[in-house]
């Protein structure tokens, strides 16, 4: 089960009405009812009961009527504390809870985090077998020489991609603290590489692509 599915399952949802019998045709904007909400479980609980997370997720405006969402251990609170409220600013009020169930919502399990390459072929930027590489100080210079190497037809691969790594490599040198003491070699990053294509079990070319931006990296190196 996902994090994101276990979460809907903590949450209780209350449908309540608000009555306010002294001003039946008062306007009630979904702001101001979550503000006197708040008020009314802090006036019960103090500043920590406060803290507790209350979502409007349906408002009816004519007919006052809405939907709370809160988690599983904050629901007592919030329904005493609705219960005894007896303001709406300044005018008494009466809340009245129509319903009130665990959320029965079941949220599909994501889709898998695509590898190194998107469905479409291409590039997966945010793959987490580049480390950070493509969005650090040195991203663009990572991305243009890692792109000239994914997509080179040189014999062989990547041979025309020196200058590229070469400038990769010279904007990593002023970062030592990053790219070294990380470990993030270019050396490195093509281990990580071609891990991740093993996991994700890539065609043949994608390994020999893994195999040979080692030699090209190396090269840039010397």
């Amino acid at each position: 089960m996902s994090s994101e599915s276990a979460l809907h399952r903590k949450m209780y949802y209350l449908d309540v009405s608000l009555e306010i019998p002294s001003d039946p045709d008062l306007k009630v904007s979904p702001v101001y009812l979550k503000k006197n909400i708040l008020e009314a479980v802090r006036s019960l609980f103090g500043e920590e009961g406060a803290k507790s997370r209350v979502d409007i997720i349906k408002f009816s405006p004519e007919k006052r009527r809405f939907v709370l969402r809160c988690p599983r251990n904050s629901y007592v609170r919030l329904r005493a504390s609705l219960t005894l409220s007896t303001k709406y600013e300044g005018k008494t009020c009466v809340y009245t809870e129509d319903h009130a169930v665990p959320s029965k919502i079941s949220l599909p399990e994501p889709e898998p985090s695509p590898g190194l390459l998107l469905p479409n072929g291409e590039i997966n930027w945010n793959c987490p077998c580049l480390g950070g590489m493509a969005t650090g100080p040195c991203g663009l210079e990572f991305r243009e020489a890692f792109s000239c190497f994914h997509y080179s037809t040189a014999d062989p691969k990547g041979s025309d991609c020196r200058v590229a790594f070469e400038t990769m490599q010279s904007c990593m040198s002023q970062y030592p603290a990053l790219y070294e003491s990380k470990g993030m070699s270019t050396d490195d990053l093509d281990d990580e590489i071609g891990e991740e294509m093993e996991q994700k079990k890539q065609p043949q070319e994608d390994s020999d692509d893994k195999r040979k931006v080692v030699v090209a990296s190396q090269g840039t190196a010397h």
